[in-house]
């Protein structure tokens, strides 16, 4: 039949995430109720989806479907500076140190607090579909189903770093 052959789409997609939580990273020292800092926000970004699949059977009805989706990575920074090095962080770093210096005299005191926060998308797929399953042009309504795999890949970095006085130099 003229319907069973090999059919493909290329399409854009724009997406962005919903806001971070407000976990609180920061606060100022002279008033430890006085929270500053939470993870930002990430910003919009574009992608692209291509779908590549072939119909088949004596109506043309089912296919075997392909389709890869990503998004440029969503990215997000926030910062808080204090010229007079009054920022603390809430985390307990009590016992951890970098190298031979503490954490907490790293983080605590520090001059400024930064956060960047990056998400990685992509999704790759293979479905086998039926369509239309049903269809009644009387009441405009079409129903297909699809069934296969995914592989999707989401992944996160949170970074919370510091600009200040480490013991006598600048870090």
């Amino acid at each position: 039949a003229m319907c069973c052959r090999w059919y493909g789409s290329l399409a854009g997609l724009i997406m962005t995430r919903d806001g971070a939580n407000k976990m609180w990273t920061t606060f100022d020292v002279t008033d430890p109720n006085r929270q500053l800092l939470f993870p930002p926000d990430a910003d919009w970004r574009g992608g692209g989806e291509i779908r590549i699949g072939r119909r088949f059977g004596c109506d043309c009805g089912w296919a075997l479907e392909g389709t890869y989706w990503g998004l440029d990575n969503l990215e997000g920074f926030s910062s808080v500076r204090s010229t007079a090095d009054n920022l603390n962080t809430v985390f307990d770093v009590g016992n951890v140190n970098f190298g031979a210096t503490p954490v907490a005299n790293i983080f605590d005191n520090a001059r400024e607090h930064r956060l960047t926060r990056t998400n990685e998308i992509h999704n790759i797929e293979l479905n086998l579909l039926r369509q239309p399953w049903f269809y009644d042009a009387s009441h405009g309504v079409q129903l297909a189903w699809l069934m296969g795999v995914r592989y999707l890949r989401f992944d996160e970095h949170l970074v919370f770093g510091m600009l200040g006085v480490v013991v006598g130099q600048v870090a």
